[in-house]
């Protein structure tokens, strides 16, 4: 028995050694959105008044610099409502300023969770980048979790090595996590492609429908909960918003829908004082505002988060929205 032991371990000791190898080597070249907004968290934390969370609406609709010097944009694509919630309880130790919490709540986002979608692999990220814990415990027995190698696949991990990984999800930012806009100058549109508002509207609204199960909004209403009584207990406010989207895409909403998280929000608002202001219908956006029928292009971004700094943050930073 010692002998097959040992033929064991010397058959793993390659193995081993190359994993070794493969964290050391990716190590300096890693670059994805959850590693590149942990590290800008990290360096604008002790001014950080303002944090943003919310999925790609808010990741590529709000440019947190301009609706508040001291902000912070801390979403990113398909962001669920448990990473808004886990990001902040994780991150709170190291925001010693922070005084309010901006969090979008999009059509689907109370009846939406990453974990049972297509981009379920998100979660691997948030756990090996973040340390933030998957809901569902079997998740966290794949090696996924605690190797680069199993988390990338060969073939994208060869690839982060010899530094030509392609982009999965932009991760161009400046300081406060914005994204930015690094195209060519003649090379700059408003659209994704022609008509693109228009002819997205039905396939954007029914992906978020088809992700849509209302047995996950009590699972959201009690983590939040627990999210707003932290904060709250902190002295820090917290602001729900919804995000400008197309007419195309507004039109195609049911009101039974919305009135399932419409009922979750009056409940925060009732129980905890947070504001909601819902831009989802805003006649000051157009079609030139949007990359798609639910994203705000560059422009589109720009021209929110100026209104966000004048209608929301400012107003309840300066206390002319009492508690």
């Amino acid at each position: 028995m010692p002998r097959v032991f040992l033929k064991f371990l010397l058959l793993m000791l390659p193995i081993g050694l190359f994993l070794a190898w493969f964290e050391v080597a990716r190590g300096g070249r890693e670059s994805n959105l959850f590693l590149i907004k942990r590290r800008l968290l990290e360096a604008a934390a002790p001014r950080t008044e303002v944090l943003f969370l919310g999925s790609s609406h808010v990741h590529e609709g709000i440019v947190p610099g301009l609706a508040h010097s001291n902000a912070f944009n801390l979403s990113a694509v398909s962001q669920s409502l448990y990473y808004d919630a886990a990001l902040t309880h994780k991150y709170l130790p190291i925001l010693p300023k922070l005084k309010l919490v901006v969090m979008a709540i999009s059509y689907h986002s109370l009846e939406y969770e990453v974990d049972r979608s297509a981009e379920d692999w998100r979660t691997f990220y948030y756990r090996h980048f973040h340390g933030i814990p998957h809901r569902d415990w079997r998740m966290e027995t794949k090696l996924r979790n605690w190797s680069s190698w199993f988390l990338f696949g060969a073939d994208q991990g060869l690839d982060a090595i010899r530094g030509t990984k392609p982009e999965i999800i932009r991760n161009n930012y400046d300081s406060l996590g914005a994204v930015v806009d690094t195209r060519p100058e003649g090379a700059r549109t408003l659209h994704l492609a022609p008509n693109a508002v228009v002819t997205s509207a039905p396939v954007s609204f029914g992906r978020h429908k088809s992700l849509m199960h209302p047995e996950e909004i009590e699972f959201h209403r009690q983590d939040l909960r627990r999210l707003l009584s932290q904060l709250r207990d902190r002295g820090i406010r917290v602001a729900l918003i919804r995000v400008p989207v197309s007419a195309g895409y507004k039109e195609r909403e049911l009101a039974s829908d919305w009135a399932r998280s419409a009922a979750v929000i009056e409940e925060f608002r009732r129980d905890f004082g947070v504001t909601w202001n819902d831009y989802s219908a805003d006649a000051r956006f157009t079609e030139a505002d949007f990359w798609n029928a639910d994203h705000l292009n560059f422009p589109g971004a720009e021209k929110f988060s100026r209104i966000l700094g004048e209608e929301v943050v400012r107003p309840i930073l300066s206390g002319a929205v009492p508690r």
